[in-house]
């Protein structure tokens, strides 16, 4: 009896502060989770959409280029121009799949590479001051890209991390969390 009165009195209240603590601790873990998932889900659609901005930028700059090389009459094969294509009209290009978007975005690289080649080979083109003020902006616009492709990635990953901590991961996933994918 006296024993059950001091565990009791002693060491049932420590074992309750502990777990109070522990349980505090978690919870506190759980807040820290979620606000830096939403951190970085905020940076990913802000990227996103800086993104989708670039692509769109570079179809519109290859369209103008592919303007001033029929100028010269030269002959863009249709397999090429569809290549650049591929990025025609496309809001969000996070709403494609990550395979579907990577073989668009590869397509119109190639496209953009066999039209650039085409009209390095005509010195008349070369000389046009209008082909060589939107090859310069392609080249910017496509480096610009790539900085902004490398910020995303870091992102996502960071997304991607905080939404997949073993002990919160159950938490993320019943709020529907889901993975996002790299980008090429």
């Amino acid at each position: 009896m006296i024993l059950d009165n001091v565990f009791v009195e002693k060491v049932l209240p420590i074992i309750l502060n502990v777990l109070v603590v522990v349980v505090g601790l978690y919870i506190l873990w759980v807040i820290t989770s979620f606000i830096f998932a939403a951190v970085f889900k905020s940076q990913v659609d802000k990227g996103s959409k800086a993104l989708n901005l670039f692509l769109n930028q570079r179809y519109d700059i290859m369209v103008s280029l592919m303007r001033v090389i029929r100028k010269y009459d030269v002959e863009i094969p249709k397999k090429d121009v569809d290549e650049i294509n591929n990025l025609e009209r496309v809001e969000d290009f996070q709403n494609f799949s990550k395979d579907e978007r990577d073989e668009r975005l590869l397509a119109f690289i190639h496209g953009t590479q066999n039209i650039l080649a085409l009209a390095e080979r005509n010195p008349k083109i070369l000389k046009d001051e209008e082909y060589d003020v939107l090859k310069t902006l392609l080249v910017d616009s496509e480096n610009a890209y790539r900085q902004k492709v490398v910020q995303y990635n870091a992102d996502v990953q960071g997304y991607n991390y905080w939404i997949a901590v073993f002990s919160t991961k159950f938490i993320h996933r019943i709020f529907k969390q889901k993975p996002k994918d790299l980008v090429i």
